[in-house]
């Protein structure tokens, strides 16, 4: 038995016994209403099997849709979509069980886009907490099952990208034996044919995204996207924060398979874009000179006039600026200087028609002295009472020298009123 549920240009949604499906001019997506899962393709090839989503709540117990009663349309699960990604339709599917938080699958498809995106909602009479939302989950049954197709791979690799630029850390590509964790996106792709598969988060608020994937050269036996990883390449000493309500929401995330992975992560890019527009920014990119990679600790105020005067008398004038503008900057290490030396040095550099600028770091503490008065308060906070700590009272690790301070505490707020 067919039933046609919804059309509109290239996109049809339709249920055949207890299949749902949901294509698009590229993509289709299958969900089998009496397991819970999944199947994504795209033109004719299929991108993955056996898909399905869970959640952990703070109880510990870990929700399964796959495990639920039943599941149905949710109300209101068809809706018409016209966005800045383009003409589509966002279908959700609600997992039920008792004694559980029902669980909302929602996907969105687009007529002429070689992706889609996924998330789940939790939702609950009562308030409900989670630190872990896994919206994609593909785990291989047995030894011999791929949940992705790599066997035409002559060289499959995994990209690991980290969660941000910090302590000199690089992008890898890795032997899918030998994958990292990946944060926020990844690619699964072929090293000689640069076909590829993309997952990654394009929303970005809440969660920091997870990416595993596990396998041999010629399997994928596990890849999971989920909300709420901490750890050393995350900067965390302690787990993801609990996300509370009757509803939690998770990440959503992107989905597609491409002829050459690059211009998937391009296509990636975009859709963050689309969702999470660029802040404006009318000036032109700055230019300038800072001090820490050519001196480091050893940055004095001869070295600083230096090359001020360098830029000054050899790229100023030839294009080495910014609507005018070029900025001489002190970075880490600029209190070797003494105040009178500061102010004579950025008078110069003002004199020569740049900008000075300064490093100061609004949310790190360098110091170990917990103790000392913290400045701008009219000795009300210590820097113990600013700085971070766990749940036992435990001031938090250091990172790179740094220890992190609240920024929300009323004494850093204090602190950096003068700013």
């Amino acid at each position: 038995m067919v039933n046609q549920l919804y059309e509109r240009g290239s996109i049809l949604l339709k249920q055949e016994n207890d299949r749902l499906i949901l294509s698009g001019r590229l993509l289709r997506i299958e969900y089998d209403l009496s397991s819970g899962f999944s199947e994504f393709w795209q033109e004719g090839r299929k991108i993955a099997s056996k898909a399905f989503s869970r959640a952990k709540v703070s109880d510990g117990l870990l929700l399964n849709n796959i495990e639920y009663a039943t599941r149905k349309l949710a109300e209101d699960g068809i809706r018409k979509l016209d966005d800045r990604i383009g003409r589509g339709i966002r279908v959700s599917i609600e997992n039920l069980c008792n004694n559980k938080p029902s669980m909302v699958q929602t996907f969105y498809i687009y007529e002429d886009k070689p992706y889609f995106f996924m998330e789940i909602e939790l939702k609950s009479q009562q308030e409900i907490s989670s630190n872990y939302v896994a919206p994609l989950a593909l785990e291989a049954d047995s030894e011999k099952e791929s949940v992705m197709d790599i066997s035409n791979y002559a060289d499959a690799r995994v990209l690991f990208v980290p969660f941000d630029n910090d302590k000199w850390i690089r992008f890898e590509s890795n032997p899918v034996q030998h994958a990292k964790e990946s944060y926020e996106v990844t690619a699964v792709f072929d090293n000689q044919s640069r076909n590829g598969l993309i997952v990654g988060s394009v929303t970005h608020d809440t969660w920091k995204t997870g990416i595993r994937v596990s396998g041999d050269s010629d399997k994928i036996k596990e890849l999971i996207v989920y909300g709420g990883a901490a750890g050393e390449i995350t900067r965390d000493s302690l787990p993801h924060g609990m996300v509370k309500g009757e509803a939690i929401t998770s990440q959503r995330i992107f989905i597609g398979l491409f002829d050459d992975y690059r211009s998937g992560l391009e296509e990636y890019g975009a859709a963050n874009c689309a969702i999470e527009p660029m802040l404006n920014w009318e000036e032109g990119v700055p230019f300038g000179w800072n001090s820490w990679a050519a001196v480091e600790n050893k940055l004095d105020c001869e070295v600083y006039l230096k090359a001020s005067e360098f830029l000054k008398d050899h790229l100023q004038d030839k294009g080495f600026q910014s609507n005018g503008t070029v900025y001489i900057n002190f970075d880490s290490f600029w209190t070797n200087l003494s105040e009178e030396e500061m102010k004579a040095a950025v008078d110069q550099v003002h004199a020569r028609g740049q900008k000075a600028g300064i490093y100061y770091t609004p949310f790190t503490f360098w110091g170990r002295d917990y103790d000392r008065i913290v400045e701008d308060t009219r000795g009300a906070y210590t820097y113990r009472d600013l700085v971070l700590k766990d749940e036992h009272g435990n001031i938090l690790p250091e990172l790179d020298g740094g220890i992190p301070i609240d920024p929300t505490h009323p004494g850093n707020l204090m602190r950096l009123k003068p700013c």
